[in-house]
């Protein structure tokens, strides 16, 4: 082998350090994998593979370039803790070298910069431009959507659900549509209240 990064990879050899490999859902089924949860044996492609198959299909894949654009129509990220700490794993600035294809910098350019609230009670404090947020979940959550601006767009799997069983989320926004006073969930097409 070359030593270039596999094309595949099992999930049961992934965690959450491995989002610039196998991207985050990847790395999410890989961590839930290793937590017991009854997440079935497989595989995902990495980054490597994408990356190789969109060149070799004549596709631009500039989808980063066009997620960053849609970071610009909130003013801040949400996230749950193990959101947080995979998305900081593989968006924060500086990355290594040769860590990131060039396509993917707009976007980590981007991410890196946002402001980001978390969600957690297992954490002392966080950095990468985020404040911590901590007791009542529907409370925290509606007082940062009563600020004025653009809105939030919430990431992850847990945090989502768990906004939706208080109500706090209403109905589905397409990836085009404006955040401006909602709250957005990317994970799943965008949860908006």
């Amino acid at each position: 082998m070359d030593g270039a990064a596999p094309l595949t990879i099992y999930l049961a050899e992934i965690d959450r350090g491995a989002v610039a490999l196998v991207g985050g859902k990847g790395a999410n089924l890989g961590e839930l994998a290793r937590a017991g949860f009854p997440v079935p044996n497989g595989f995902v492609l990495t980054t490597r593979a994408y990356a190789l198959a969109a060149e070799a299909a004549g596709v631009d894949p500039a989808r980063p370039a066009e997620a960053a654009e849609n970071l610009d129509q909130a003013d801040a990220l949400l996230f749950g803790r193990v959101t947080y700490e995979m998305m900081q794993e593989a968006w924060r600035q500086p990355a290594p070298a040769g860590a990131r294809h060039d396509w993917m910098e707009p976007f980590a350019r981007k991410i890196d910069a946002a402001k980001k609230y978390v969600v957690s009670s297992t954490l002392d404090r966080v950095g990468w431009n985020a404040e911590l947020l901590r007791g009542d979940l529907g409370k925290a959550v509606q007082q940062l959507k009563r600020e004025p601006g653009e809105g939030l767009f919430v990431g992850g799997v847990e945090l989502p659900l768990a906004l939706a069983e208080l109500g706090l989320t209403s109905s589905w926004c397409s990836s085009g549509s404006s955040a401006k006073g909602r709250l957005c969930s990317r994970g799943y097409r965008g949860i908006s209240t």
